[in-house]
């Protein structure tokens, strides 16, 4: 084999390996961007959101992956509401939406009949300090049937799972007739989510 020859087949490998390299990361590249959540740039119409029911909305909050790294409970909120008043508080017909999401093992949500009962959700107003308990319990609409209900132990902690509820927090909390500004959180056991600043006006 001449010296010309070896170097030409040399190149031919290294292209072909060049090609192969390449096609990889961007096979794994495109893996990555769909992993990313997806946004339109527009802000959420909180508006849109069927209060008392358990669906993924646009205003729903997001986790990075769908996997048991990634745990917890996580909320949304507009940041600013418009209320009516009457003497005995907020008005009834006024909304106060709040999306959750939560993110965690079967074995987790298996340990609740009903997990929505044992969210506890947190109002502070920002001025007095005072603060505001109630939880995400839903009575108007049928309980969620329970997922994959005949695995294994082994089987649910080997699981990730993910729900969603979206409350109207005048139902939640018995919150004063006054504008004011609320430092929102919710919890289930050890787990406490992100907070929310929210503006009553």
């Amino acid at each position: 084999m001449t010296g010309g020859s070896l170097w030409r087949r040399t190149a031919r490998r290294a292209l072909a390996a060049t090609v192969v390299l390449v096609a990889f990361s961007s096979c794994h590249g495109a893996e990555r961007e769909r992993l990313r959540p997806m946004s339109s740039g527009k802000p959420p119409d909180f508006d849109k959101v069927v209060l008392d029911s358990f669906d993924e909305t646009e205003c729903s909050p997001t986790f990075e992956e769908f996997t048991a790294k990634v745990r917890g409970i996580r909320i949304n909120a507009p940041a600013k509401v418009r209320v009516k008043f009457d003497e005995d508080g907020i008005s009834p017909e006024s909304r106060i939406p709040l999306c959750v999401a939560m993110q965690f093992q079967g074995s987790f949500f298996a340990k609740y009949d009903y997990v929505y009962g044992h969210i506890t959700v947190v109002a502070v107003n920002k001025e007095t300090g005072k603060s505001y308990t109630g939880n995400l319990s839903l009575a108007r609409p049928a309980r969620p049937k329970p997922r994959n209900p005949n695995l294994s132990p082994e089987r649910l902690a080997a699981t990730t799972q993910r729900k969603y509820v979206n409350v109207n927090l005048v139902d939640r909390l018995h919150l004063p007739p006054e504008k004011a500004t609320y430092f929102v959180y919710a919890a289930i056991e050890d787990e406490k989510s992100n907070t929310v600043t929210i503006e009553v006006t």
